[in-house]
């Protein structure tokens, strides 16, 4: 994926109807604006509405060039903020709309939208000057929680990308007191190399191992990773991007916290939370970071 850099604001114009009647004729009024709902579960019905998405995420800001189309400059560390997503569908259950915000600014409005060639339990959307890719809302693989990255600016000499973790949390309470369980899944993510090439989507693999308990943790590690640089075919990555570490958590709330590192030599903090009326998903983000421009950001989710 392309990172880049204008942030955009849309509006979302609600659509108008008119008809002419035999004879006489007439006129049909606007259409009510589609309502928002606030999401529950991917189980719900989601013809003709809007739902929106909570969550957290994490991004960074950077300079490209557009001669040598490198990058040039990335922040450290990478911004903490909330996030969320309006995913609009339509009359057929088609998603056909995809709003994201970053903090309180609009990263972009979407609606060219398609399934991941690669991977069905992913879409893709872009716009004009953004790109981004989100988990699918018709894949069976999460019924919780939605994540993904996305890159904005494609056009400018500065810009931004971020990642993000959205759902219906789990209550405190609701997150069990004892016991083990195994949590399995997927990440996506961008990667910007060493030498400032961007343009890079990451897509692994994903295990966490969850120890409840007074001294709860969670041990994640990814495998089977795979990239694809400028829309190429996914194949091995350029460097190990395997990742690992241990997350915790403090019992009886709902927000895990802790440091992941990859194989190669990349750190950096992930933070992320619950998923679901017992704790049965669970979703997060990270953005690792080496000492130049060398940059690993994903966003995670995994079902046990």
């Amino acid at each position: 994926m392309h990172t880049g850099g204008k942030t955009l604001a849309f509006l979302i114009a609600s659509s108008m109807l008119s008809a002419c009647g035999g004879g006489g004729g007439g006129t049909v009024g606007p259409t009510p604006p589609l309502v928002t709902t606030t999401f529950t579960s991917w189980r719900d019905p989601v013809a003709g509405k809007a739902i929106k998405i909570d969550g957290l995420g994490k991004e960074v800001s950077y300079d490209f060039d557009l001669g040598s189309q490198l990058i040039t400059g990335i922040s450290h560390p990478p911004r903490d903020v909330s996030a969320s997503a309006v995913f609009t569908f339509n009359d057929a259950g088609n998603l056909t709309g995809l709003l994201l915000t970053s903090g309180s600014t609009p990263v972009a409005a979407f609606d060219q939208i398609s399934v991941m060639a690669a991977d069905a339990d992913f879409v893709t959307a872009a716009s004009a000057t953004s790109t981004a890719i989100m988990s699918n809302p018709k894949s069976t693989a999460w019924d919780y929680q939605s994540f993904g990255v996305w890159e904005n600016g494609l056009d400018a000499n500065s810009g931004s990308h971020g990642v993000m973790s959205l759902g219906a949390p789990t209550a405190g309470s609701a997150i069990p007191g004892t016991g083990t369980a195994n949590f399995t899944g997927q990440v996506v993510g961008s990667y910007v190399s060493a030498a400032g090439q961007g343009q890079t989507t990451v897509l692994a693999d994903l295990n966490v191992g969850v120890t409840w308990g007074t001294a709860p943790s969670l041990a994640f590690s990814t495998s089977n990773t795979r990239t694809s640089t400028n829309g190429s075919l996914f194949g091995a990555p350029p460097v190990d991007l395997t990742v690992s570490g241990t997350l915790n958590y403090q019992p009886s709330t709902n927000t895990f916290t802790g440091t992941l590192n990859t194989a190669g030599g990349l750190s950096g903090n992930s933070t992320g939370q619950f998923y679901g009326p017992n704790a049965e998903e669970l979703g997060g983000v990270f953005v690792l970071q080496g000492t130049g421009l060398e940059t690993y950001s994903g966003a995670y989710g995994a079902k046990r």
